[in-house]
């Protein structure tokens, strides 16, 4: 009877703490009010709107997402256009994702305090907003969010539940059709499975050895991709720059900080304390929890390098490549934490450190990534371009129309 009362417990406090991320929609909610449909967005209904059902299997950039293409434009079409009922499911996309993160981690046996710090260090840091104030990020979103439910599924699976398996399976694959990310699922949850399940740890496995073999037909004419050897060296520095700076370079300002060999020192010197720490005193139910995360980073790092390293410093602390770094670190912080004599004190300052920004960052995002879009449409002349290279301001009003964007 005690332990049941202790599980509800936990479920309840991981049920809350994912409530109360919920903050910064409600207070900045005037400022997502004025978010518009911005960059990538214009050229996803630009290409739906010229190919067709086709265009769900054609490469965007360095993605092929299928999965995703087909959520976001029902979305669009469904909502009728409604840019802020985007932003709300964004924010409800991001709310399960914590649920089920808790979830994740209350049946890996995490305590209650160190479940809750997780699930706070993934939803609440104001770093998120870009993640959950871009429709486009629905995608990255929608990947994390199916990849929880594998790792929640493959946990029952773990238990005897028969079709856990087959459910967790799909999820992998549902994971790598939306994110280019997700091509790392399949592997990622092959790692949490080996201890309970060869069979099922080599189909998953298999699964993202497949998908990585077809990204890598798929997207072979995008220039990133051309003449890696040449590039190794540049792509490695801007992998550990990556690994080391994120999640905690946003976190903290001091004087000349920069991206130099300072910041990599103390930001990735106590990223790498505490994961080490919290590795040493997991238990043994926990470890391939965290060793699947320890993946995951790198193979973030490994898949981001690959695309984007061209964008220089700017790209390695780019806030949207924040939400997988806050979700692999949050489980290790939250170990070592709990253990501590004065953790509801460390709690509140780190809810203050992460959340408080959340307003003054949320009114700058509103302004150019709405106000000055808005604007932007209206005065543009129809020949000139807005936003990507291939679209013009006339066009961008033919697709308003069109969806009766708003």
């Amino acid at each position: 009877m005690l332990a049941v009362n202790a599980l509800r417990h936990r479920r309840a406090s991981i049920f809350l703490a994912a409530l109360f991320c919920m903050l910064p929609l409600a207070w900045c909610w005037p400022q997502f009010r004025e978010l518009y449909w911005f960059h990538d967005d214009w050229d996803l209904m630009d290409q739906w709107a010229s190919a067709g059902a086709a265009w769900i299997w054609q490469p965007m950039g360095e993605h092929l997402n299928p999965l995703f293409k087909v959520m976001w434009m029902g979305a669009v079409v469904g909502f009728g256009g409604s840019y802020t009922a985007m932003i709300v499911v964004l924010w409800a996309t991001h709310l399960m994702v914590l649920i089920l993160f808790g979830m994740m981690l209350a049946r890996a046996g995490f305590s209650t305090g160190a479940a809750v710090l997780a699930v706070i260090t993934l939803g609440l840091p104001w770093t998120n907003i870009e993640t959950l104030g871009w429709a486009m990020y629905w995608s990255s979103l929608a990947c994390s969010l199916f990849l929880v439910v594998g790792f929640v599924c493959f946990s029952y699976c773990a238990k005897g539940v028969r079709w856990a398996g087959v459910a967790g399976f799909l999820a992998a694959l549902a994971s790598a059709l939306t994110f280019s990310r997700g091509v790392l699922s399949g592997v990622v949850l092959a790692v949490f499975v080996w201890p309970f399940s060869r069979r099922w740890s080599a189909a998953l496995a298999g699964l993202s050895l497949v998908l990585l073999g077809i990204y890598k037909r798929s997207l072979s004419g995008y220039g990133n991709f051309q003449d890696v050897g040449a590039k190794l060296g540049a792509m490695a520095y801007f992998s550990v720059k990556y690994l080391l700076l994120n999640p905690l370079y946003h976190f903290v300002s001091f004087r000349g900080q920069g991206i130099g060999v300072w910041a990599l020192l103390i930001f990735g010197g106590l990223k790498i304390a505490v994961m080490i720490a919290g590795f040493r005193v997991a238990n043994r139910e926990q470890r391939p929890l965290l060793s699947a995360l320890i993946l995951l980073d790198l193979g973030t790092a490994g898949l981001i390098t690959a695309g984007r390293y061209v964008t220089g410093d700017i790209g390695v602390i780019s806030y949207r490549y924040q939400y997988v770094s806050l979700m692999c670190f949050g489980p290790f912080l939250g170990l070592v934490l709990a253990r501590a004599r004065a953790f509801w004190v460390f709690m509140v300052v780190w809810v203050v450190l992460i959340g408080s920004p959340w307003k003054r960052h949320a009114g700058i995002w509103g302004y150019q990534r709405g106000v000055e879009v808005r604007r932007a449409i209206a005065a543009t002349p129809d020949d000139r371009r807005f936003g990507l290279p291939d679209i013009t301001a006339g066009r961008a009003r033919e697709l308003t129309r069109r969806f009766g964007l708003h």
